[in-house]
């Protein structure tokens, strides 16, 4: 007997048949319950690799031994003429035949039933786009020290590194919002790179021991976890700026030979109480909390009565003074016009110590939006000045956007927005304006999209909930905005951005003296409108002030 004709009378090729169907349906099943659970993504290779291993595995088990009434025996035990291998082939074609009709009633059913919602093709592009070699994502180094009293030093080092990295052509950095949203969680690397879409992962942490302190950074392969490079560095605090410009440099060859070269940031130096000072305020007034930002304000104070010259803490003052401001948009209650008249000082003062700075320049044009209320050429030009300093300054993209956007240039808006987002999906100001960009051109599949992918990254956030209200408004289902737009404004509410829109919401079904409570000044005005109180309506539309939203 031939081996082919062996290997048939032993059912080899019906149980690799079965074998291979088996498989698929079991991975199909296990596909369906692993993304219900939100497992990471290795769980299912790690179910495929096991199952191609066991594939040889089996077949040679089939060829070794024989099914027979008394159980299983070793081929060369059975004796042929009492052997039973076509009735166990028929018994596997029914086996198999059975699996086939699972394996179809099972993809039947999860077509119908469980398969997402079709998307837009430029959506499933970029799910499936390959990293691109150059690119990297810089984690929130860990603070180690034994009072845990670094962690601001430890979060501005990261900045630091971040923003060095982002003056470097050609590299793509993933944003600081998205980079960090990572902290404190022990995820694998893997993972997060390929949430974040990156090629590279820098981590590091800070010990931080009497006035040395140790920096110890490492490069890692996000696609398949390996280390690419690792120090430590010892310095004096006093020389905490030459380390930072020094890690840079060593992670930058490390990355590969083309970047060597690259743009290098010059750090302005200070003392370190100023430059913590600093940190602290910068980290406070990315909240956009007003609390945090007042908070911020008296710390940037502190460091400019040390060092008047510092012209990074000049320009967060600046900006946080808008921010503070009472004009549309913003989150505080300084009167609009002394607030853009003592940030103009600021910044002006900054660019004149340092006109290389890219945050002074953004500032300034968003302070030049915010003094005439709407956006001109002068304020178009320095935004894109400031980019040309740093082109990955995520507030400077989302203020440009913003200025684009009322010169009636839409497609450069909603393209500077979707650069932002696909860059860092979770800093807020230019997620809430993209979604407000989809929706106002009735694109509700782009929008489900962006909301849907941001919150299986962060889960049921201010800014999520937020966005699936403002979708709701929009497509006129007032219960599903009021639910939404109650929770935003439950998380915070203080933020005026949750303000405006839970009182527009309740403005829409009706509820006007809540809105009024509620106190934005645009829906108070409508509000009062529709209550037909029209010289109230008319008397708060005449104290709205000037300004823009930073």
């Amino acid at each position: 007997m031939s081996f082919f004709s062996e290997l048939k009378r032993r059912n080899v090729f019906r149980v690799a048949i079965a074998y291979v169907i088996a498989g698929w349906l079991v991975l199909q099943v296990s596909q369906l319950v692993l993304e219900a659970i939100e497992a990471p993504a290795w769980v299912l290779k790690a179910l495929l690799l096991l199952a191609a291993l066991g594939l040889p595995i089996v077949l040679l088990f089939s060829w070794a031994y024989e099914l027979t009434p008394e159980g299983l025996k070793k081929e060369q035990d059975v004796d042929r003429t009492g052997s039973i291998t076509h009735g166990t082939g028929k018994k596997l074609n029914q086996i198999t035949i059975a699996m086939v009709i699972a394996l179809v009633v099972f993809v039947v059913i999860d077509r119908a039933y469980f398969a997402p919602p079709s998307r837009p093709a430029a959506e499933s592009a970029n799910e499936t786009e390959v990293r691109a070699e150059k690119s990297i994502a810089v984690l929130a180094f860990e603070d180690l020290s034994p009072d845990g009293d670094q962690e601001y030093f430890a979060d501005g080092l990261s900045e630091e590194l971040l923003n060095v990295l982002a003056r470097m052509p050609d590299l793509q950095v993933a944003g600081r919002t998205s980079s960090f949203a990572f902290k404190g969680q022990n995820r694998d690397l893997r993972e997060i790179g390929e949430i974040l879409n990156v090629a590279h992962i820098l981590e590091g942490s800070v010990r931080k021991a009497g006035n040395q302190i140790r920096v110890t950074a490492q490069l890692i392969n996000a696609e398949t976890g390996f280390h690419l490079y690792s120090d430590t560095y010892d310095r004096d605090l006093t020389d905490v700026f030459a380390v930072q410009d020094e890690i840079a440099a060593a992670i930058t060859g490390a990355l590969r030979t083309e970047l060597i070269g690259a743009v290098s940031q010059e750090t302005a130096e200070t003392s370190i109480e100023v430059y913590d000072s600093y940190l602290v305020a910068r980290q406070k007034i990315y909240t956009r909390d007003i609390g945090e930002m007042k908070e911020a304000s008296r710390l940037l104070d502190q460091a400019l009565e040390l060092d008047g010259e510092y012209a990074p803490a000049l320009a967060q003052k600046a900006l946080v003074l808008v921010l503070l401001s009472d004009g549309v948009g913003s989150y505080g209650d300084i009167p609009a016009a002394e607030a853009y008249a003592a940030a103009r000082l600021l910044a002006d003062r900054a660019i004149a110590i340092d006109a290389s700075l890219a945050e002074a320049h953004a500032v300034s044009g968003l302070i030049m939006g915010g003094e005439t209320g709407k956006s001109n050429d002068d304020e178009i030009a320095v935004l894109e000045h400031a980019l040309s300093l740093n082109p990955n300054l995520d507030n400077t993209r989302n203020w440009l956007s913003t200025a684009y956007g009322e010169a009636s240039r839409n497609e450069e808006s909603r393209a500077l927005l979707e650069a932002v987002v696909e860059r860092d999906p979770m800093f807020g100001p230019a997620f809430n304006n993209l979604i407000q960009s989809y929706l106002r051109t009735w694109d509700f599949d782009l929008g489900n999209a962006l909301v849907g992918r941001v919150e299986r990254i962060v889960g049921e956030t201010d800014d999520v909930t937020q966005s699936w209200g403002m979708i709701a408004l929009a497509q006129g289902d007032s219960a599903g905005a009021i639910r939404y737009l109650r929770k935003s404004y439950e998380f915070n509410p203080r933020n005026t951005v949750n303000q405006f829109y839970y009182g527009f919401a309740l403005a829409s079904i009706g509820e006007y003296e809540t809105t009024i409570e509620i106190g934005r000044p645009l829906t108070v005005v409508f509000a009062l409108d529709r209550l037909g109180r029209y010289d109230e309506a008319q008397a708060a539309l005449d104290t709205i002030p000037i300004g823009k939203s930073g």
